[in-house]
């Protein structure tokens, strides 16, 4: 499956930390600003990280699957608008991107320098998932 034609316009984005613009973004904000502008869906701009313990608890219980607008989904079922948490090893969920099909991804982030469009089934990436998420308001979206 070939992924979006619009995606090549989220690539070189440069990376800034807690940066939620086009000028300059990190990982949260590339699925933040596609979310918006592809989708109408307005996410939680987290640009202080967690500016409180509720969207802390928020991020927690999407990874968990439970009492957040995010469904834990399998690989297998991932498609454009999915997000994937990846991990450091030994830790927990640190990193995101969003899916564009069932392989490949956008992310950005320290180690990339801009936005980019890399392959899950990579075991560099494969290795790290935490999880795959879907969004309610995606639900039944081609």
């Amino acid at each position: 499956m070939p992924i979006p034609g619009w995606a090549g316009e989220y690539v070189g984005i440069p990376y800034a930390r807690h940066g939620r613009t086009r000028e300059g973004a990190d990982c949260w904000a590339i699925p933040m600003l596609i979310f918006k502008e592809r989708y109408g869906i307005e996410l939680p701009s987290y640009d202080q990280m967690y500016t409180s313990y509720a969207e802390e608890e928020e991020v927690r219980a999407m990874l968990r699957g439970e009492g957040s607008p995010w469904r834990k989904i399998e690989l297998s079922a991932a498609k454009e608008g999915d997000v994937v948490w990846f991990r450091n090893p030994g830790s927990e969920a640190v990193h995101v991107g969003m899916m564009l099909d069932g392989d490949k991804f956008i992310h950005n982030g320290r180690h990339t320098l801009y936005s980019t469009i890399e392959r899950i089934s990579n075991p560099v990436w494969r290795n790290l998932v935490v999880g795959f998420y879907r969004h309610g308001e995606m639900e039944g979206r081609a």
